[in-house]
């Protein structure tokens, strides 16, 4: 262990090079197997930037280790191998350019809406309320010109690069808590992120949630440090300050609703000491705010305000719209059964609801295929450690978090309240909404797994660990039980 966490050495530090060189090398034989020369090179070539950057970042953080480096690499290419499988979906095995892919997702719009802006060749997208992404699309464009190629390999460094701040992060909110040292809590939140392979998934995909990752990285990042009531003067401050901007722009731009996020971990971090936080913690809020206005007033497609509030405060104004986005389809059927038309109940019975909706949240996708065995199926019902994270995460709040000692303060609150806030608006059926959310309860996990040399701990953990995964178990039967009377 050790050595795992151990400050890599030059020569380990040559060898792993030597490797990372070796494995581009081979990716870039089997890339060109499957597209043409320059397209193949492009590939390679971006892919191996986007790697190269939350490398660097990682090796120079001081919190570097040999096992954070090689689960990078391993990470890393994995990832790579899915983003390439499919770039190559969506236009070699489709018969289409780099330039013009056919993508059925939610990718495909974000890609036509950044196309349009960019020369005009198709007509402008009206679902598309939210242009951080297809400006980001738009960006690299105007860089390097029209491909596929671009985009995919700027998500794919954002979500390696959110897996390591989310690391910075919670050694910088675990300092001085622990007997671990500051490397072996960035192995473990990293190790932890690495084994959430749907989480991770996203990322590869053009969707937006590589930005989100790296959003919810970076605000996390800087209000860890304000929990802390940490003293930042000069360059360190605007610093800070930048980072937070970069974050909460990166996270308003593509989904409105995460400012109501922002704002609440900001007040959540004000509040463990506010003497001290409130006028840190003030001009968050109102970085906070300006982003929202000019994301949902000025740079979306229409004045989304009002329509934000509707949704989430009071869903009823909008059940139809709702009623046909979330709970829909056979599977969750179930779901319906219990609560109803659930969007045009009045807004103390969806209160009322909110334990229900929060462990259909928690519970979706079900750890079963039905049918679908796609890649990304697959990887989507690998939820083993999101239930494990939430479950060390139970035991934090139910034996931990009202101990002084133990506690680690208000922020960690911070993710519960946007879990409730997503389970509450879309009834519990949209899993992928919490994804950004999850690295923010791993940060929670590992401050539960370095409590393990303490034995009073070790023996209540191991016992709550085997009630839990029994109840889990159970819940899962009969969650596939019923699920399948409806299909």
């Amino acid at each position: 262990m050790e050595k795992i966490t151990a400050t890599p050495s030059p020569r380990l530090r040559r060898g792993l090079l030597l490797l990372e060189l070796l494995s581009l090398a081979v990716a870039a034989v089997l890339t060109w197997r499957y597209f043409a020369m320059p397209d193949a090179a492009r590939i390679v070539a971006a892919m191996a930037v986007g790697y190269a950057v939350p490398r660097a970042v990682l090796s120079r953080s001081r919190h570097c280790s040999t096992g954070s480096l090689v689960l990078l690499y391993v990470v890393g290419a994995g990832l790579m191998a899915f983003a390439v499988y499919n770039m190559w979906s969506w236009t070699v095995h489709a018969g289409r350019p780099l330039d013009a892919p056919h993508i059925l997702s939610d990718g495909g719009k974000y890609y036509k809406c950044a196309l349009h802006y960019y020369d005009g060749s198709v007509p402008p997208q009206r679902n598309v309320h939210y242009y951080g992404l297809p400006a980001m699309i738009y960006l690299t464009w105007k860089l390097l010109g029209v491909s596929l190629v671009w985009p995919m390999a700027v998500n794919y460094m954002l979500t390696l690069l959110s897996m390591v701040v989310f690391g910075f992060m919670a050694c910088r909110l675990l300092a001085g808590r622990l007997e671990s040292g500051g490397r072996q809590v960035m192995l473990l939140a990293m190790l932890l992120m690495a084994l959430s392979t749907y989480m991770l998934s996203q990322g590869a995909l053009l969707q937006k949630e590589a930005l989100n990752y790296m959003g919810m990285a970076m605000v996390g990042y800087v209000l860890s440090g304000l929990a802390r009531s940490e003293t930042l003067h000069g360059a360190k401050l605007w610093r800070e300050t930048l980072v937070f901007f970069l974050g909460a722009g990166m996270l308003i731009s593509t989904r409105g609703t995460m400012a109501y996020f922002v704002a609440a971990g900001i007040v959540l971090a004000v509040a463990h000491d506010w003497r001290r936080n409130w006028r840190r913690g003030g001009a968050l809020l109102l970085i906070t705010l300006v982003l929202f206005v000019l994301g949902t007033e000025v740079f979306a497609r229409e004045a989304y305000f009002y329509h934000q509030v509707r949704t989430l405060v009071n869903t009823t104004r909008s059940a139809d719209r709702m009623s046909e986005m979330y709970i829909v389809g056979p599977s969750q059927q179930p779901l319906r059964a219990v609560l109803g038309d659930y969007f045009y109940h009045p807004l103390w019975l969806k209160v009322l609801l909110t334990p229900v909706t929060a462990t259909a949240l928690y519970l979706v996708p079900f750890p079963w295929l039905r049918g679908d065995y796609s890649v990304l199926n697959i990887l989507s019902r690998t939820t083993c450690t999101w239930y494990a994270v939430g479950g060390l995460s139970l035991f934090y709040f139910l034996f931990m978090s009202w101990r002084r000692a133990r506690s680690l303060g208000w922020l960690a609150l911070w993710p519960v309240a946007c879990f409730l806030a997503v389970a509450y608006a879309t009834g519990g059926s949209v899993a992928r909404y919490t994804l950004p959310l999850q690295p923010l309860f791993v940060v929670i996990a590992v401050y539960v797994l370095c409590q393990w040399r303490d034995k009073k701990m070790r023996h209540a953990l191991c016992t709550f660990a085997a009630v839990y995964a029994l109840v889990l178990a159970v819940t899962l039967c009969v969650c596939h039980y019923v699920q399948m009377q409806y299909m």
